[in-house]
């Protein structure tokens, strides 16, 4: 009788575990795209901007996730906060299937940059495919 308990309890754990592990993948990946998006700093120039799709996916390879299923979107965004003073911030959503990933640090969405928007700048971002608002 005890063997018949501890096979269906390892039965059970068998099957939450398929059920949990590719959620438990996602959130592994999660955490390190974080990281990844964080090493931009404050003064990232373009190249670094455009290379988070594929530090994304190399991230993603790690987790066991299928990177080509990935799809990363980047955005620019400048907003007001104060009295003509505007901050600028990387937007960037990674999407597989119906999971979701977007980055943002405490309650503002995306990450702040300080790098000055020169018309090269937004240029090189616009033929990069960003999405510049």
């Amino acid at each position: 009788m005890e063997k018949k308990h501890a096979l269906a309890g390892l039965a059970v754990v068998a099957v939450v575990g398929v059920i949990a592990l590719p959620w438990a993948r996602w959130g592994l990946f999660t955490l390190q795209a974080r990281g990844t998006v964080e090493k931009l700093g404050r003064f990232p120039d373009a190249g670094q901007i455009l290379g988070l799709p594929d530090a994304l996916r190399q991230d993603a390879r790690k987790y066991g996730i299928e990177p080509a299923r990935l799809q990363v979107k980047l955005g620019l965004e400048e907003r007001a906060v104060m009295a003509g003073i505007a901050f600028t911030f990387v937007i960037v959503e990674v999407t597989d299937g119906a999971r979701t990933f977007s980055y943002s640090a405490g309650s503002e969405r995306g990450r702040r940059i300080e790098t000055a928007r020169t018309a090269e700048f937004l240029e090189a971002l616009r033929e990069g495919g960003v999405d510049l608002r």
